[in-house]
Parts: structure tokens; sequence; C-alpha cells
């Protein structure tokens, strides 16, 4: 398998989360798809939580939410929600706030990985120059057994 810094040089991989999900999107040739669904098989079966990537992220969450901070637009929006959904999550901003950033930690992220990235949760879409009969025998035989783990 190849790293994943060479992966990279030929693929785009990004995240993304919101209120009722989160994931991961790989763009690529279709000639790469065998060494992306190996990578995909790794980030989700096997991910790491490193200590040092947590407090990038936080440190950069922190900064997002000092950005909404200063700017009406957002600012009043987030009040406005507070004010109709009191009770509801909608209330909620996705970005959370100071405080609760602050009170994540690694343990909090592997139980909740643990509890939702399993496979009965997941769904995995793959489009475009592609033999689909092909593509799916290949899901199968890479992702068919793959069960709910516990993260290290």
């Amino acid at each position: 398998m190849i790293s994943l810094a060479e992966a990279l040089a030929w693929m785009r991989l990004s995240s993304f989360s919101g209120r009722n999900s989160f994931g991961l999107n790989l763009e690529l040739l279709t000639e790469h798809l065998p060494t992306a669904f190996d990578l995909l098989k790794e980030l989700t079966a096997h991910p790491v939580f490193p200590l040092e990537e947590i407090a990038i992220v936080k440190k950069n969450m922190k900064a997002a939410i000092r950005r909404r901070e200063d700017n009406i637009f957002q600012m009043t929006t987030y009040v406005l929600k507070e004010t109709l959904f009191q009770k509801h999550p909608f209330r909620l901003e996705p970005g959370g706030t100071m405080e609760s950033v602050d009170r994540i930690t690694r343990e909090d992220l592997v139980d909740f990985y643990g509890q939702f990235a399993v496979p009965r949760n997941m769904v995995l879409s793959v489009f475009g120059n592609i033999e689909a009969k092909e593509v799916l025998k290949n899901i199968k035989g890479m992702f068919g057994e793959v069960e709910d783990q516990k993260v290290a």
C-alpha cells in the first residue's frame, strides 16, 4: 500500500460534518480506485485520533468561533436560534462554543466514532467513469466483512 502522502499527490481527500452526519470525500482518477479503497478502509477501520492533531483542530475551531462572534449576521442568527429553539438541538451551533470545544477529549472522540462510525450507519457512494459491477465486487470484497469495532 502507498503512503498517505503519496496518495494525496493524486487524490483529493476532505472531510465534512453537519448537524446529523459526518464523513470523508475522495476525488481521484478511476485508475487509482483500488488504492483509494485501501486507503478508505484504513482510515475508517483504524482511526488514530492523535493528540497533536486534536489540538490543531480545536485551535482552528476556536478561531472559527471568534470569526462567527465578530460577524453580525452569524451572531444574530445564533441568538435567533437560541430564542426560537430553546429546548431543541437546532438552538446549538454545529461549530460549538469556546467552552464546549475546550471540554472535548480524545476519549470523547473515540467513543463518538465507535458509536456512530459503524457499518450500519455508513454509506459508500462511487460515481464517475467506472464499471459498476467491478466496483461493487471490489467493495464487497474489501468492506463486506467489516464489523463494528473499537477504536484503539
